[in-house]
């Protein structure tokens, strides 16, 4: 779970840093545009103002800066030239926007060279001409981002990260707190059910969809001798008894309504479809952990007993047998549940079981070792 959590967290944490950064690039662009035209319609203004002038003396020029330019204004440095006559007019808030940080020569016919910040300043420039006929150039250079906007955008973008980054401790915490949340155990077995066992750290699991069988319910007979195997061996390693069961319905087909009757009889009893497999066209298997054969063989006598008031094709059979503190494989135990269920069948007796004597069975697997 936390490592799942964690892919999914990165995943957010990328996605909200680049929306946070385009939503700040948009604003960057949208307070540098209203900038810009602010900036634009004062410029316009001095222009107007300069060609209603008979004459772009000095003089007249500082008068209408100072009349037009207020101490915040974002006008940072203006020249005023001829290409005839040279500069005739110049004005910076600081000698930074001098290339050289000296002024150019007034009688000096060039264009003055502006240094500025291309990111956060804008040049505007523009002809003109005066009412006494005289032909002029003016050039400006703009703030269009002042520090105050950089202020308030780095302030929204440090709050929002604020808030994602407790909103990652929180659910991090809750992560933590939930990992460590004992689950409630049960009780303890009841009486006459088997204990359910909990699969073996080599048991890989497998998705419901392939694990059951549709026709049945319970799981596909071909995973029968894996799961026998892992059963019995958890068995052992707990010092723990396992039974095991086989039994059929004669005369039941997959398919019809008396083999769905058995499938869910079969499951009412034994709980746990996955400790229950299909078992050719008219039987089951039965995997009982932490079970023995005595209380096995007195399970399948009151399941025997529930079934002969239900209107089945032919009577059940039962062949069983038990792990019994033996160290035996699963195709073993299987082996001798059919021997059990084939005698019930020639018997004609319903419920047949298996008793298998532990010493002589070590007796018989330390003859079988070279």
């Amino acid at each position: 779970m936390k490592r799942k959590f964690a892919t999914v967290w990165t995943v957010c944490t990328l996605l909200f840093f680049l929306v946070l950064l385009e939503v700040v690039l948009l604003q960057l662009n949208d307070a540098r545009t209203a900038a810009i035209a602010r900036s634009e319609a004062h410029f316009s203004e001095l222009h107007r103002a300069l060609s209603a002038q008979r004459a772009a003396a000095p003089t007249t020029i500082q008068r209408l800066l100072s009349e037009s330019t207020t101490a915040d204004s974002a006008l940072r440095a203006i020249a005023v030239y001829s290409f005839d006559a040279g500069l005739e007019y110049l004005w910076v808030r600081n000698s930074s926007y001098l290339g050289n940080d000296e002024p150019p020569q007034p009688a000096t016919p060039v264009t003055p060279e502006f240094s500025y910040d291309r990111v956060n300043e804008i040049v505007l420039t523009d002809s003109l001409r005066t009412a006494g006929g005289q032909t002029l150039v003016a050039e400006a250079v703009y703030r269009t981002l002042d520090r105050p906007v950089w202020y308030r955008l780095l302030r929204r973008a440090l709050i929002a990260v604020l808030v994602f980054a407790l909103l990652s401790v929180l659910l991090t915490i809750g992560v933590v707190l939930a990992e460590r949340t004992p689950q409630s155990a049960p009780e303890g077995p009841t009486q006459g059910a088997p204990q359910r066992a909990t699969p073996p750290a080599d048991a890989a699991p497998q998705p419901a969809a392939a694990l059951f069988s549709p026709r049945s319910g319970v799981s596909y007979e071909s995973h029968l001798e894996r799961r026998l195997t892992l059963e019995l061996e958890r068995a052992a390693s707990n010092d723990q008894d396992l039974s095991f069961v086989l039994c059929r319905f004669p005369g039941i087909a997959p398919g019809t309504e008396s083999y769905h009757r058995c499938c869910r009889a079969i499951v009412e009893q034994f709980l746990f479809e996955d400790l229950i497999f299909e078992k050719g066209s008219d039987g089951f298997a039965v995997v009982l952990p932490n079970t023995d054969l005595g209380r096995t063989i007195k399970q399948c006598e009151a399941f025997y007993q529930q079934l002969k008031s239900a209107a089945l094709p032919g009577r059940p059979l039962f062949g069983l047998t038990a792990r019994s503190g033996r160290l035996i494989e699963a195709d073993r135990l299987i082996r001798e549940a059919q021997h059990a269920l084939g005698k019930a069948q020639r018997e004609a007796r319903p419920i047949i079981a298996f008793k298998a004597d532990p010493q002589r069975y070590r007796d018989f697997v330390a003859g079988q070792l070279p």
